[in-house]
């Protein structure tokens, strides 16, 4: 189903440009171009305007003297493959080249689209679609799982090596995401909550936890390491694989009990 660049959503047709087969193939094409246009020439080959992905290459570029293909593999590669796995860039219905499209899933089916302006961070969704997950490509199953807030947050776990996927809001997505872990049968499934001044997220949170701790022995709530707002912005801020580990073995995990879930 991710090959296939038209997605239909309600009445809809979105066009989706596909993740590339061969990074390095495409990475060394680009590094054929002039210095500094082999950013824009790389970005374009991938097919790819989401933040993460743009941001690591616009470092990358910061911090390099020369433009060679092995150190972009060497450095680049997991942002943006995670990017990538995620979503692409859009066309045809906004008539603009700078919005990145993440499909939301439930089940098999596409059944909306989020659309992110890459200029502006603007969120918008495809109108006639409903709420689903967002399901990166070759998802493991029975690998232990994050449950994350958004795509890009979703895309910069992804990043730190963790399996993650990303639900459409702070309360939403819950049948979709209880649906999927049914298919994956994950081992352990972590839930992160953003860490907002009103509580939503972690209510979010809680009560997601509690549905899928009748299918699932090990599930536990987290918030971002390092205090910060969200896991797109703790990885910005360095937090490693092993931090948002050490945070999931510091929560109780979820138990059933006769009156219910509990921590």
């Amino acid at each position: 189903m991710r090959d296939d660049p038209n997605r239909r959503c309600g009445a809809r047709i979105a066009t989706i440009k596909p993740p590339p087969p061969d990074l390095r193939s495409i990475v060394e094409c680009a590094c054929a171009a002039t210095p500094p246009s082999w950013l824009a020439a790389l970005a374009e080959r991938l097919g790819l305007l989401a933040p993460s992905g743009i941001e690591a290459l616009r470092q990358l570029a910061a911090h390099r003297a020369r433009y060679d293909a092995e150190a972009i593999l060497r450095r680049a590669p997991r942002d943006v493959e995670a990017a990538a796995r995620l979503g692409w860039q859009c066309r045809s219905w906004l008539r603009r080249a700078d919005v990145a499209g993440f499909p939301m899933q439930h089940g098999s089916r596409v059944v909306g689209v989020r659309l992110r302006v890459t200029a502006t961070a603007e969120k918008r969704s495809l109108s006639g679609c409903r709420e689903g997950v967002f399901v990166p490509a070759g998802l493991e199953p029975g690998a232990p799982l994050w449950v994350v807030e958004g795509p890009t947050d979703a895309a910069a776990v992804l990043s730190i090596g963790l399996v993650a996927i990303g639900r459409p809001s702070a309360t939403g997505g819950g049948d979709p995401v209880v649906d999927l872990v049914r298919e994956l049968r994950p081992m352990s499934v972590v839930v992160v909550a953003d860490h907002d001044a009103h509580g939503v997220g972690q209510r979010g949170a809680t009560d997601l936890a509690v549905r899928l701790a009748l299918r699932v022995a090990d599930v536990r709530v987290v918030l971002p390491p390092g205090g910060v707002k969200d896991s797109r912005a703790a990885v910005i801020a360095g937090a490693r694989r092993e931090d948002f580990e050490g945070a999931a073995a510091a929560a109780e995990p979820w138990r059933l009990t006769a009156g219910g879930s509990h921590a």
